[in-house]
């Protein structure tokens, strides 16, 4: 027999695992893993069921055969985002995240970039809201996390004054 695996996958995904013939099978593999199907899944993956499988198949003559094969699970990013909010409108905001290599970043207004640690000048009211990050490591599996930007505005000041005087009247402000 000849067992074949969707390897390497991400942690999180599923594992398949399948073989190429046989009327039965008996599958067994890391953290007791068993199974009586011919192409059987075992989902949300993590670095515990990483390792070699092996199948046990029988065909229609009561012949029997193994095979295996290696599973390797490569972990997923666990990014931290850091931002400076809440800030006042006008200021910068400053957002960054902790791992990867390639990061996708998107939030309100169409901001879209492709930095590490990206910065917005001049920040405005209509600039809040949900920054995502898609972040991606060596291995090729991605993460993604978000925060909630909280803008201030800026108060606006109402000046008044008993303007128009005459020389040499008290001017209140």
């Amino acid at each position: 027999p000849i067992a074949t695996s969707n390897s390497p996958i991400c942690e999180g995904h599923d594992v398949l695992l399948s073989v190429n013939t046989g009327v039965s099978w008996q599958w067994s593999g890391p953290n007791g893993f068993t199974s009586n199907l011919q192409n059987p899944i075992i989902p949300n993956a993590n670095s515990l069921i990483g390792g070699t499988y092996s199948v046990t198949i029988s065909d229609a003559q009561s012949c029997s055969g193994v095979g295996t094969i290696n599973v390797l699970v490569n972990p997923s990013p666990h990014p931290i985002l850091h931002s400076n909010s809440p800030i006042c409108e006008g200021e910068t905001l400053n957002l960054s995240v902790d791992v990867g290599v390639l990061w996708t970043w998107s939030g309100p207004n169409g901001f879209s970039s492709s930095l590490q640690n990206p910065v917005i000048p001049n920040i405005s009211t209509t600039d809040a809201g949900i920054y995502s990050v898609i972040v991606t490591n060596s291995d090729g599996c991605s993460s993604t996390v978000s925060t909630n930007i909280e803008i201030y505005p800026n108060p606006t000041p109402n000046i008044q004054s008993n303007s128009p005087l005459c020389y040499g009247s008290t001017l209140n402000l």
